[in-house]
């Protein structure tokens, strides 16, 4: 996990927003949850790679349970060039759905 991954914010915002927030906590482990989920999904020949998360950009009102998680899975793929042949989406209330 990266050192400032909610360091946007204060680029964003200023730094009186930086400070930590309820629930960034339990964002971070979806984070982590996610890389790991993306690399247990690829074959072993694709796992011998360092993840670090860098920065982790939430909304409100559009973020909710799973969606950190889920994002953080594609951007793992997307980052070794490879996808799983079964992959996690978004079922029709919204929410991600991980096989």
């Amino acid at each position: 996990m990266g050192a400032d991954v909610f360091g946007w914010r204060g680029r964003s915002y200023g730094t009186a927003v930086c400070a930590s927030r309820a629930g960034d906590e339990q964002i971070k482990a979806e984070a982590r949850e996610g890389a790991w989920y993306a690399l247990v999904q690829l074959p072993e020949s694709a796992r011998e790679v360092l993840v670090s998360v860098a920065e982790i950009v939430t909304a409100p009102t559009d973020t909710g349970p799973g969606d950190v998680k889920f994002a953080a899975a594609h951007s793992v793929w997307q980052a070794v060039g490879q996808e799983p042949d079964q992959r996690p989406w978004i079922g029709d209330d919204g929410n991600p759905v991980f096989p």
